[in-house]
This record gives C-alpha cells, sequence and structure tokens, in this order.
C-alpha cells in the first residue's frame, strides 16, 4: 500500500509544505520530496524488515523530481520518516506501512 506524509511550515507565517516523502511499489521504493525552494533540503528516512533503515535525499532542492530508493534484497520497507534536512532535522512522526 502507498503511503505519503507531507511536512507543513515552511514560508511566511509556515502555511506552505516544506516537502513530502513516503513509500510505494508494494514497500519497495521510498522517496523525497523537496517542495519549498528555502535551500533545506528534504530527506525520507525508512526502515527494513531487517531492521536496517537508509536515507534518501531530493538532492535537485525543490525543482521538479524526487531522490528514490528501490529495495534490491529480500526484505521490503517496513515503516518512514519524512524530514527536512536540517539541523536537526523537522520530522513527522513514524509511519508504519
Amino acid at each position: 500500500m502507498d503511503s505519503d506524509s507531507k511536512l507543513g511550515g515552511c514560508g511566511p507565517f509556515g502555511q506552505s509544505i516544506c516537502g513530502h516523502g513516503g513509500v510505494s511499489n508494494n514497500n519497495l521504493r521510498a522517496y523525497a520530496c523537496d517542495s519549498y525552494a528555502d535551500g533545506d533540503g528534504f530527506m525520507t528516512i525508512f526502515w527494513l524488515a531487517s531492521g536496517e533503515s537508509g536515507v534518501v535525499y531530493d538532492h535537485n532542492g525543490s525543482q521538479s523530481g524526487c531522490g528514490e530508493y528501490w529495495v534490491t534484497g529480500p526484505y521490503r520497507i517496513t515503516s518512514y520518516q519524512a524530514c527536512s534536512n536540517t539541523a536537526p532535522p523537522i520530522c513527522r512522526p513514524r509511519v508504519w506501512v
């Protein structure tokens, strides 16, 4: 089942979406999409059924296109967290899929 999580709080008065991230393609693909041109970037942290974790970044800023990671091993993605790529990151709650 596909799942997407949006992170708001960007722009004047915090009214814009900073970005979104999620899981698609039967829990085999994680993605991160930066949607606000503030120079911060966006990332999605994901966890596999094996307990391993990874991070996918949107490397082109708020331009069209998103960063993505495709699982190649036997374990599917079980949860993820969409975050701004800031120090410290600002994240949505972890989503189990």
